[in-house]
């Protein structure tokens, strides 16, 4: 038997799917919420928001927007390269396997919506997709983003700790701070009721990626639980040294997309909350924290900590922490 088939073997695992302790795994809960918050971007009208866009956005303002849009078009083309290439194969659980082909629906759609927002904007099409190759910030990021998954992509069997280590760099870091970061000005304008479509089609993003980053951080404490022999001091100061590089790569970001403060914000407090966000994502998995700066945008947590699944990590997790 190929060793191609082996693996096809191995990791078809097919419903119904296992109870632990009488319920559904943690996997088949966030399928079901994905589910529960279907949305098509066109059902909101961004008719106003062309005509602010052309008439109330300062050019700072649209500079800003401009790369806001070229990360997030190359970042959900990545993150669904990464289940699709590596993650999918490398995953035994068939409720955890449900959940990726929903997030990877879910990166599609967004990436719909984001052609959506160019188009209703007039923006130019190939030169916002094209960013990754004309910008070095934007390409940074995804270069560092790319090595956890031709990782994978080639192996037959891996570690629990090389899966680990996928699941950190596309989860505590891309979806948890890269996604994070970007959503505070997109999420700005609305809260001075400019480009008010705009900002809702990211609240319904924000909705997707909270449930999208609360399955990582689950797998991840799965891991440590399963298998405690992973985290060691060696590792454990490999994942804080991966955190402090994104971190740096973001603060890179910031200095070409944000050169004037903008909002009521500028490139410093931009980068604190980006510290403030990997600190979290740290505590998160019972790692040491980083930089134990304040939340410089204590607005956003209204916004970012959504109750339904706050209500769900207090009911789900045990051993570590609850917060994302």
């Amino acid at each position: 038997m190929s060793t191609m088939v082996e693996q096809t073997k191995k990791a078809t695992k097919l419903i119904p799917f296992e109870l632990k302790n009488g319920q559904p795994s943690f996997g088949f809960k966030l399928y079901q919420q994905g589910c529960a918050n279907s949305w098509f971007p066109k059902e909101i009208s961004l008719a106003q928001d062309k005509q602010e866009y052309d008439g109330k956005i300062s050019e700072m303002e649209k500079h800003y927007l401009k790369y806001m849009l070229g990360f997030f078009c190359t970042a959900e083309s990545l993150v669904a390269n990464n289940i699709s290439y590596a993650l999918y194969k490398h995953t035994e659980d068939p409720e955890w396997k449900l959940f990726l082909l929903r997030q990877a629906y879910e990166e599609a759609n967004h990436t719909v919506t984001f052609l959506y927002v160019l188009e209703s904007l007039g923006l130019n099409r190939e030169e916002i997709f094209d960013m990754y190759k004309t910008e070095p910030a934007i390409a940074a990021k995804k270069e560092f983003e790319e090595q956890f998954t031709v990782s994978l992509m080639d192996e037959t069997e891996i570690t629990k700790q090389q899966l680990f280590r996928n699941l950190f760099g596309f989860y505590a870091i891309m979806e948890g701070l890269y996604f994070f970061s970007g959503f505070l000005i997109g999420l700005s304008f609305g809260r001075r009721q400019l480009l008010k479509g705009i900002a809702s089609l990211f609240q319904y993003i924000l909705r997707d990626e909270t449930v999208h980053l609360g399955f990582g951080m689950q797998a991840m404490r799965h891991l440590i639980a399963e298998n405690p022999e992973i985290l060691t001091e060696e590792f454990k100061a490999e994942l804080s040294n991966l955190m402090k590089q994104a971190v740096i790569l973001e603060s890179n970001y910031a200095e070409v997309a944000m050169p004037e403060g903008i909002l009521g914000m500028n490139k410093n407090y931009y980068l604190q909350y980006c510290q403030y966000i990997a600190d979290r994502r740290m505590t998160a998995l019972n790692l040491e924290p980083i930089y134990r700066v304040a939340n410089p945008a204590p607005w956003l947590v209204t916004q970012t900590d959504l109750p339904e699944l706050v209500s769900f990590f207090e009911a789900s997790a045990t051993t570590y922490e609850t917060q994302v």
